[in-house]
């Protein structure tokens, strides 16, 4: 037995899967099994991997008959033999000491059911260079480095969203069955897992290291599909035949609200008209209203931005399509220049979102004052104001404070016609 088994499902990364796997292979606790789990690659990754398996004996390679992320993740779950289980995203990488920190607290504090840190979200920038920006479970230092039950903290609901920047014991994993849906592709089976799984564990220690390096924008991923809904559908689907307790189940109606509002950004004609569309959307309306008529919705728990986004989307699609198209209407145009007020992960989406329109964005704002006069993405970051030049439109990219905002740029003199709200 080893102390951690790490797993690592592929298909098709040849261009990220020599540096993903070298970030395991150099860590700094050496006492780890690493199955990489094909699914049949086409491009060249599965040789990749066998040249680097021939330079490391404790690389395991196995290929998977089906495409499915969660049978791959499977499978090495079913494989593995470690202590601790591990899972890396073949296009992601790690720092060299995350199994190492993670598996020491487990260790410090009695070999918890699970140990997490937090993330580097990274991507290119347009002059070609990567960009890193920290994200945490929690804002909050007292939470960190202490034993709980993750039943016991219901934040982690909408928080706590990625599986790969953990470890699982495997002897409970086991015990309880806890296996990510098999759904063909790569979409969102760690929904069902992560849920499972902060139900059963007894004992949780989380950092506020951010060791885990994921890529965000690396297209054909899930989360860049346009599927999104049809996706998570699956996903809540299996859970609702599942029993759980009432506070589980309350938990997982947060869950489900969180992932229908961020899976319901974008709205076009082809998608309302959709069938399969119509019935997904319709089944998660059905299911949250349920659960407010039951006080079991939690939506109190939800961040305010959610939470006023889903009273939007809980309406008839088409009125919903409605409100996209008035809020999204200067940047469906395509005309003008554009300030971006927020420079948070809305604010990037939409400086993306413009720039495939081939919009202009001559700036940034936010309230944040440390901010002021640096610069993201190459564009100036100001102070919200007035600005001076012609034919200015501001979308809002703040998903907790959008009414606050758009009342701050109101209050400035902006006129309401020349605002958008960015989804």
């Amino acid at each position: 037995m080893c102390k951690v088994s790490v797993i690592m499902p592929s298909l098709n990364v040849a261009a990220y899967i020599g540096k993903s796997l070298e970030s395991v292979m150099g860590q700094t606790l050496q006492d780890l099994e690493i199955l990489c789990i094909d699914a049949g690659s086409a491009d060249g990754t599965l040789e990749i991997i066998e040249t680097l398996a021939r330079k490391d004996s404790r690389i395991k390679v196995i290929r998977s008959d089906r495409k499915s992320y969660g049978y791959q993740v499977n499978l090495g779950m079913e494989r593995a033999q470690g202590e601790y289980i591990g899972i890396v995203e073949t296009d992601d990488y790690i720092d060299s000491g995350m199994y190492e920190t993670l598996y020491e607290s487990a260790a410090s504090a009695g070999f918890p059911d699970l140990v997490k840190c937090g993330y580097k979200a990274y991507w290119t920038a347009r002059d070609g260079k990567t960009v890193f920006k920290e994200r945490r479970l929690s804002e909050d230092p007292a939470f960190y480095g202490k034993t709980v039950k993750p039943a016991d903290v219901p934040f982690l609901a909408t928080e706590d969203w990625y599986l790969w920047s953990g470890i699982y014991k495997k002897s409970v994993v086991d015990r309880k069955g806890i296996r990510l849906s098999e759904s063909p592709g790569a979409a969102f089976q760690d929904i069902g897992f992560l849920h499972r799984t902060n139900a059963a564990a007894e004992s949780a220690v989380y950092l506020d290291d951010c060791l885990y390096n994921y890529c965000i924008d690396r297209e054909g991923s899930s989360s860049n599909s346009g599927r999104e809904l049809g996706y998570s559908y699956y996903e809540f689907h299996a859970l609702m035949q599942e029993g759980w307790d009432e506070r589980t189940e309350r938990s997982l109606y947060i869950r489900m609200a969180k992932s229908f509002v961020c899976c319901c950004r974008t709205f076009d004609e082809k998608r309302i008209a959709d069938a399969a569309f119509g019935e997904q959307y319709g089944w998660f309306v059905d299911r949250l209203r349920e659960a407010a008529a039951k006080g079991q919705s939690g939506t109190d728990s939800l961040p305010p931005g959610i939470r006023k986004r889903l009273q939007v989307l809980l309406n008839n699609p088409d009125e919903v399509y409605k409100q996209y198209l008035h809020d999204h209407r200067h940047m469906l145009g395509g005309t003008g220049k554009f300030v971006i007020f927020g420079c948070g992960d809305r604010g990037l989406a939409a400086f993306r979102a413009l720039c495939q329109r081939q919009c202009v964005v001559f700036a940034f704002m936010d309230n944040d004052a440390r901010l002021w006069g640096s610069r993201l993405e190459g564009i100036p970051v100001l102070k919200p104001q007035v600005c001076v030049e012609e034919d200015v439109r501001y979308m809002i990219a703040n998903e907790a404070h959008f009414d606050k905002i758009e009342e701050q740029l109101l209050g400035l003199g902006i006129k309401k016609e020349e605002i958008g709200i960015f989804w």
